[in-house]
């Protein structure tokens, strides 16, 4: 096999591994919804002085459940403004589409834990039920054991055969 060829199926193999989301730079998509890693790391940067320790796979994981929580919220009558949203982080002039989309799950989340006794279980069954798929840089994703953390090396190895030195 000449060069540029196995130069060419190592890349298209890197660029799936590098695409598990389906876009280049899609963190991760949750029935459709989906946030970029750009947005993750603003979001990441713009929460971090307001949660001690913040990590971007911790922001990717409530961006996940974000759109859960609401619709649950929305099922049982619970509906979170733009507004209302800015004020779980009162410190944040601006808050971007990330941070407004965790500000509503956590109001719902608040709303419905005090007044849905079922909430916890009827999440449980729309995360299981839901589409999640996760960059694997962020970590990975089952529907039936939850989040999981990112692999040390989660760059897809050379198909095999593939050289990494022309001949």
């Amino acid at each position: 096999m000449k060069a540029p060829i196995r130069t060419a199926m190592l890349i298209v193999a890197l660029a799936g591994s590098l695409a598990a989301c389906g876009q280049a730079n899609e963190a991760i998509d949750v029935n459709g919804t989906s946030f970029s890693q750009t947005e993750v790391l603003a979001t990441t940067e713009q929460l971090g002085p307001e949660v001690q320790n913040l990590t971007s796979a911790q922001v990717v994981q409530a961006l996940a459940s974000a759109p859960l929580l609401i619709d649950l919220g929305k099922q049982h009558g619970i509906v979170v403004t733009d507004e209302a949203a800015r004020t779980a982080f009162p410190n944040i002039a601006e808050p971007n589409r990330g941070t407004l989309e965790i500000s509503r799950s956590l109001i719902a989340g608040q709303h419905l834990q005090s007044k849905v006794p079922t909430a916890q279980a009827e999440l449980q069954q729309m995360i299981q039920s839901a589409d999640i798929e996760i960059s694997p840089r962020y970590g990975h994703f089952d529907n039936k054991t939850g989040f999981g953390p990112a692999q040390e090396n989660w760059i897809a190895p050379p198909p095999a055969g593939a050289r990494d030195t022309p001949q």
